[in-house]
């Protein structure tokens, strides 16, 4: 099976940055594009199986949570690929 990954710097210190986007359901405010998301099932923003539930146009998206570290400073989820930005002004 073949996996995918993506990475990326952003200019900002690491606290900063964990504590916009550590939020599952946080989207909107960081990535261009995003106009609406919700979590289902009324699971919170860093429950691991979570399924954040996102539109950009007319588009609607889901993607599941795999795995959330606050010590690693990092989550996994499992998405079908997209080009979306990042906001500079959410950080």
């Amino acid at each position: 099976m073949n996996k995918v990954y993506y990475s990326t710097v952003i200019d900002h210190p690491a606290e900063r940055v964990w504590n916009v986007i550590r939020d599952f359901n946080s989207y909107p405010v960081w990535v261009e594009g995003i106009d609406e998301s919700h979590i289902e099932g009324g699971k919170s923003g860093d429950a691991v199986g979570a399924i954040r539930n996102f539109s950009t146009g007319n588009t609607r998206v889901r993607q599941r949570l795999l795995a959330h570290s606050d010590l690693d400073r990092s989550t996994k989820k499992l998405r079908r690929p997209c080009g979306f930005r990042l906001r500079s002004r959410a950080l």
